[in-house]
């Protein structure tokens, strides 16, 4: 800890101009996007059984099960015409190709699926407050009226919006105070690890240096001072007390090897 903070420290300039730059740019370009609005709504997916036959149990896993075939059943071409072609007058225009269409539709229609509860959660995003409201409400109509075409439980399903819609007041996307607190974080913990990294680059660098031997002085001896064979003989004394150890032993025993036939 007291390594980060003496590199911020030691860089707090570059750091906060990092860091300031990046959270600037990424709140400008926040604040420009196009601004949508967000717009709730909760059903809850109920299996009726006999009244001689109640099984708690069996209903809640039965609900789950239905609950996750509906979470998947939203994302599908047959759901989204029956929305787009419902009572509430979507004036929406999606696209007329089917995957642009599909596409658009999973990024602005969220479904979360309550486990164990057979509570779907349903959130649409668009550029109107109205709009994003008449989507979620055809979408939950949708499901209530036509849940049959879905499943092959008859009558005995039943979908009952439990809450909403509620709609935001303030634009839900983008979220301009989240992206720039992500960015200036981004901006401290990239910059302070950058220089973490390449200090400690440097030291290690810098170590491989230092403990890397020098052979330059080590050079073999004869190489200067050969021993012939014909002289055969040694270099003088205040050489050989110079001569590093290695090659005073190789010069001994190419004195002391015996000669060849």
């Amino acid at each position: 800890m007291e390594k980060l903070i003496q590199i911020i420290k030691n860089h707090w300039q570059t750091t906060f101009l990092v860091t300031f730059l990046l959270t600037a740019l990424v709140f400008a370009v926040s604040a420009f996007l196009t601004p949508k609005y967000e717009s709730d709504m909760s059903i809850l997916v109920i299996q009726k059984q006999p009244e001689d036959k109640v099984d708690a149990f069996s209903a809640a896993k039965s609900a789950e099960y239905l609950s996750d075939i509906f979470s998947k059943v939203i994302y599908s071409d047959s759901f989204i015409n029956d929305v787009i072609g419902s009572p509430l007058n979507i004036s929406r225009r999606f696209s007329a190709d089917k995957e642009d269409r599909k596409k658009e539709w999973e990024k602005d229609v969220k479904v979360k699926k309550i486990n164990n509860t057979g509570i779907l959660e349903i959130s649409v995003f668009d550029l109107s407050r109205k709009e994003a409201e008449k989507i979620v409400q055809a979408i939950t109509w949708n499901l209530s009226t036509n849940n049959g075409k879905y499943h092959g439980g008859g009558e005995k399903i039943v979908v009952n919006a439990i809450d909403g819609p509620i709609t935001s007041q303030n634009q839900a996307r983008p979220n301009v105070l989240l992206n720039s607190l992500l960015a200036f974080l981004i901006g401290i913990i990239g910059s302070v690890g950058f220089f973490y990294f390449t200090e400690e680059t440097a030291k290690i660098n810098i170590f491989s240096e230092n403990t890397t031997p020098d052979n330059s002085a080590n050079k073999n001896y004869f190489e200067i001072n050969p021993i012939t064979e014909e002289t055969n003989s040694f270099p003088p004394k205040e050489e050989l007390s110079a001569m590093p150890e290695e090659d005073y032993f190789a010069s001994f025993s190419r004195q002391a090897a015996p000669p060849e036939n």
